[in-house]
């Protein structure tokens, strides 16, 4: 008999930020790096042989907190990658349900009917998982084993492994960041042990190492802010609101939340290898819902595509600590600055 266990990334960007991930190549967040500190814990005693991952930064980074206190090297497997969301890719998911809703409720609960340009079919995806499983399995008789993918593609995947039609995948849920599936493979085929258990990361007695679950929620898509370029509008509606001066220097983003502006998200640019973020404003009335932080994932996206690693900012000490909750570090000019490059980070 051979054990698999199947891992799904800890917390990356796209969870935090609300954007259609696929095989975009998203980092870890703060509470990612958290999270691989529950799932070594969990892991301790258990005997694995070999460690396998998706090849995807955020997978083969969670790869490592099973891999290493074995000294195993993680072998990467683009079979085990996620969903490929062609047109998605990249976009927050606010975007994607105002220009596709039909596409967005198939995406959910019908995952037989999705169908997007350029995307991978659902049932192709349970074919390369699946087989890739198998092969693993016939490569360790009798052993343990684990293996890293991401959520869309384990749902699929651990649904018709369970004997579930893809309309009856619809029907479930997503896991957890780091939550494990326990396959075993009797030498005929995969039978699911256990699916989707974080208990430990309950068990840390931190509930907040669960993170963001915005995924399973009723409007999991519909409750997200959405970004437009700042007009005049936008400028007047966060006037109003409070937000003054309203800033048009560089790139201003307008975030809109329930058809009206809320904040604003201000790019001025790069310096050296940093991105510079001038204003970053939330309406009182939008703090306080976890929603907050999503905005700076836009700065993320268009940094990193300029060739930047990190970003930075100025803020007064009272708004730091919201900052440095989600991974930004004080500089000695008195900025903040937060990595987002693909430097592997200690476990």
């Amino acid at each position: 008999m051979t054990t698999i266990y199947l891992i799904r990334h800890a917390e990356a960007e796209g969870n935090l930020y609300r954007i259609a991930q696929g095989q975009y190549d998203g980092v870890l967040t703060r509470r990612g790096y958290e999270q691989l500190k529950a799932l070594r814990r969990r892991f301790e005693g258990v005997d694995l042989a070999a460690v396998y991952s998706s090849d995807l930064f955020r997978a083969r980074t969670t790869a490592r907190a099973v891999s290493e206190p074995r000294g195993l090297t993680v072998q990467l497997c683009p079979e085990l990658r996620e969903v490929h969301m062609g047109s998605w890719e990249g976009r927050t998911w606010q975007d994607i349900q105002r220009e596709d809703p039909e596409g967005m409720e198939h995406f959910t609960v019908r995952p037989d009917l999705w169908q997007v340009p350029g995307a991978e079919a659902p049932a192709d995806v349970a074919r390369r998982m699946i087989g890739k499983l198998k092969e693993i399995a016939r490569a360790h008789p009798n052993e343990a084993v684990a293996a890293v993918s991401h959520g869309a593609a384990l749902r699929i995947t651990v649904g018709v492994l369970q004997g579930l039609t893809l309309e009856e995948v619809g029907k479930t849920h997503h896991s957890d960041n780091t939550a494990v599936t326990k396959l075993v493979w009797d030498g005929n085929s995969l039978q699911v042990e256990y699916r989707d258990d974080s208990s430990h990361l309950v068990r840390e007695g931190d509930e907040n190492l669960e993170g963001h679950k915005w995924w399973n929620a009723e409007k999991m898509f519909s409750n997200g802010p959405d970004y437009m370029p700042m007009d005049d509008t936008a400028a007047a509606a966060l006037a109003q609101a409070g937000l003054d001066p309203v800033p048009r220097e560089g790139e201003c983003i307008a975030v809109w939340h329930d058809g009206k502006p809320v904040g604003v998200v201000q790019l001025l640019g790069r310096e050296g290898t940093a991105g510079r973020i001038g204003t970053y404003w939330m309406a009182p009335s939008f703090r306080g819902h976890g929603l907050g932080i999503a905005p700076l994932g836009q700065a993320v996206l268009r940094y990193r595509a300029a060739g930047c690693d990190r970003l930075r900012l100025r803020c007064g000490a009272e708004v730091a600590p919201f900052f440095e909750k989600y991974g930004f570090v004080p500089l000695p000019s008195g900025e903040l600055e937060q990595y987002i490059g693909y430097e592997e980070q200690p476990i």
